[in-house]
């Protein structure tokens, strides 16, 4: 391959892989047929290009800008018009004839092509496509130094020894960022991250409208991955995530509040314990004794780990954190930190600003033991100053005095005496005699949705048999809320995690319970949920279930080591690459000494059979060494001029067999020279034979050039 042929595939390879990254990140049909198109024309007008280099400036701005403005008129993202713009641009340049100055464009496009991606999408199949731009950017820029300094007719040329040269510069680039990456924590996007849409979350908000009932589309979106540290057997079926507590109820809508009054939400403290800061705790103290503060019969404790994505939420900016019962405290991993955080009087957790990029926390959660023996607990009304009775007045469209009757008469037939014995037995009740749909109606629009459910239509989801359950134990003086989040999620086994998606959206209801009857001395079981909606099943694992499996850990682990990468996990590696070498040091300090150790007992040992094997040894090389010293030895006279008189005897006539002896050669010699020179030839022949097999010197070389130079001017 030539040069030239070289540089223009690696230019092809190198901006078709960074339209790939942009496309994907995008996710838009038009940006991937225009990159795959674009592409094609490329590999098919390689040699023989379809535009001219002037034709493709004027035609790739002009779309280029079409695409863009279109893209900010349909409402676009700035960083999704940039991405119309760099696509159409370089999609007419690939397939068009290029200038040196049309190379460095395009490269200088590729590389904002990248960035952009990497502020669309932080997904796997993007890490994928960038070390490969990484690794084809290399190759490229270094053919392209190679191929400026080359002139026209040296591009034609076969390469020789180039790939080399160029695979170990790629190789040390990459290594090298590697080492910056780890040194340098990412800082996010920045003001652009303002700009990437997030996943819109129905049904966790701070508001459950339940007059405008519709069908509920399942979707798979993931939204949230959460690690447990204490869930027996990993039951999905236990797991229950809290974003929104709701606590008053009015013309069918459950709120965090009553409209008429506001709410106050106050402020988390944060304490730095090992260098983060640590929300819901005074001092370190504080944190290690914090347990303790719960009464160990009722109570377990549960450690949560959770990568909550990017999510837009009804009510403003307000970013609800999900979490697992009561939370005692909170600890943020990631690179994103919030400023301040919130909790409401109802206990919803809030971080006050809007979200944009994936966030890592932990928090460390007080659940109510399943063994525990709740049936004597009292149920108090007030709870931080928050009415947990609370319940709309007696209409005609909220017949209350009906909710109460039926309650009433579902406890009695029971048996149910205490609050606890009340949840259960209408929790029983619910989700035998009503029936779960993802298309709730509404009969009468004149009846409070939440009683047309019960008494009319007795189909709904979750949110009105939460909302059912609540009413009808406030009803009977049960103090309890509506709480939405997420319910169960598919556990992934490789790496122990479990993946929550959009379709595990839910709502249930918490119960107050109290176990001391001194209503000063608030020992308190709290909040124990109870879920009304009827169980269902989950979707069956296929025969090759273990793919996504592997395919999601390797995106949970990008996203933790990569994404996320910020100065906490920067200082977690550092340290355990500092015990690593501290304990490979010591290591290695303690292997040295048992092997020299042994080492010297085996010396003692074998001492004398050493040195005798030493002696032997240096006789030998000594021996080895004269040898090759002489026949290194230079050559002597007498064999140089033996050869020049073999030489002329065999111009005169001279048949010899490579069989001869040197004296047997000897009587042919005088043969052919002449019994004169008998005593000559004799002379020569006696200083070759100890020359060549005695190695010493006979006669000087003024008497070997006499005697060949008196044997040479004879006739025979």
């Amino acid at each position: 391959m030539t040069l030239e042929k070289l540089h223009n595939w690696l230019t092809l390879a190198t901006i078709s892989v960074a339209l790939l990254c942009l496309g994907v990140a995008s996710g838009d049909i038009l940006i991937m047929v225009a990159v795959l198109s674009a592409v094609a024309l490329a590999v098919l007008f390689a040699e023989r290009p379809l535009l001219s280099a002037s034709v493709s400036d004027w035609l790739g701005f002009g779309l280029g800008s079409g695409a863009a403005v279109s893209a900010y008129i349909s409402a676009a993202n700035l960083l999704e018009v940039a991405s119309f713009f760099l696509v159409f641009v370089q999609a007419v340049k690939l397939p068009a004839r290029k200038r040196e100055r049309d190379f460095r464009l395009l490269y200088a496009f590729s590389v904002l092509d990248v960035g952009v991606a990497a502020a669309l999408t932080s997904d796997l199949s993007f890490g994928v496509l960038f070390l490969t731009f990484a690794f084809c950017s290399i190759w490229a820029l270094s053919v392209h130094s190679v191929w400026l300094s080359a002139t026209k007719e040296s591009r034609q040329q076969p390469l020789k020894g180039l790939m080399g040269g160029v695979l170990f510069a790629a190789v040390v680039a990459l290594s090298l960022s590697g080492v910056v990456f780890v040194l340098f924590p990412r800082i996010g996007a920045g003001f652009l991250s303002h700009t990437v849409g997030a996943t819109y979350v129905s049904g966790v908000s701070d508001v459950m409208d339940l007059t405008d009932l519709g069908p509920i589309m399942r979707d798979d979106t993931e939204v949230l991955r959460v690690q447990v540290e204490g869930l027996p057997n990993q039951d999905a079926s236990m797991l229950y995530l809290r974003g929104t507590t709701l606590v008053h109820y009015e013309d069918g809508v459950w709120r965090r509040a009553s409209p008429a009054t506001e709410e106050v939400l106050q402020e988390m403290g944060a304490t730095r314990i090992s260098g983060f800061p640590v929300w819901g705790v005074r001092s370190e103290q504080d944190a290690r004794s914090l347990q303790s503060r719960f009464c160990r019969r009722w109570r377990r404790r549960v450690k949560v780990r959770v990568w909550l994505k990017p999510l837009l939420q009804k009510g403003g900016d307000e970013q609800f954190l999900f979490v697992m019962s009561e939370p005692m405290w909170l600890l943020f991993r990631g690179r994103l930190r919030p400023s301040k955080l919130y909790i409401s009087p109802s206990g919803s957790i809030i971080w006050g600003e809007r979200q944009y990029e994936t966030v890592l926390y932990e928090a460390e959660c007080a659940l109510v033991n399943p063994s525990a023996d709740l049936t004597n607990c009292s149920s108090p009304r007030y709870f931080r100053n928050v009415d947990y009775l609370q319940l709309p007045s007696e209409t005609p469209g909220f017949p209350l005095k009906r909710l109460r009757e039926l309650a009433e008469t579902i406890c009695v037939r029971a048996g149910a005496n205490t609050p606890y014995q009340m949840a259960r037995a209408i929790e029983d009740w619910l989700s035998r005699n009503l029936k779960y749909t993802l298309k709730p109606s509404r009969s009468d629009r004149s009846t409070d949705p939440t009683c047309d459910f019960l008494f009319n239509t007795k189909k709904g989801h979750c949110e009105l048999f939460a909302s059912a359950m609540a009413l009808m134990l406030r009803s009977l003086g049960v103090a309890c809320r509506v709480v939405t989040g997420f319910r169960g999620g598919v556990h992934n086994p490789v790496g122990d995690f479990y993946v929550v998606r959009r379709e595990n959206a839910h709502a249930w209801v918490e119960v107050l319970l109290d176990d001391d009857t001194n209503p000063h001395n608030f020992n308190a079981v709290r909040w124990v949920t109870f879920d009304p909606t009827p169980p269902y099943e989950p979707p069956q694992r296929g025969l090759f279930s273990w793919v996504d499996d592997l395919i999601s850990y390797l995106r949970h682990r990008w996203l933790t080591h990569v994404v996320l990468y910020g100065r906490g996990q920067q200082r977690a590696l550092l340290k355990m690459i500092g015990r690593t070498g501290k304990k490979a040091a010591w290591s290695l300090r303690s292997f040295l000494r048992r092997l020299f150790g042994t080492l010297s007992a085996v010396l003692q040992t074998l001492l004398p059979f050493l040195v005798m094997a030493g002696c032997v040894f240096v006789v030998v090389i000594l021996l080895r060494w004269r040898r090759r010293r002489r026949a290194k030895a230079p050559p002597q006279p007498a064999l140089w001029f033996y050869q020049l008189l073999l030489a002329a005897a065999q111009k005169r006539g001279l048949k010899r067999k490579l069989s001869y002896t040197p004296f047997e050669l000897q009587q042919l010699l005088v043969a052919v020279f002449g019994s004169r020179t008998r005593q000559e030839i004799e002379f020569l022949t006696r200083c070759f034979v100890e020359a060549r097999y005695g190695r010493r010197v006979c006669g000087s070389e003024a008497q070997l050039k006499s005697a060949l130079r008196r044997v040479l001017k004879s006739k025979a």
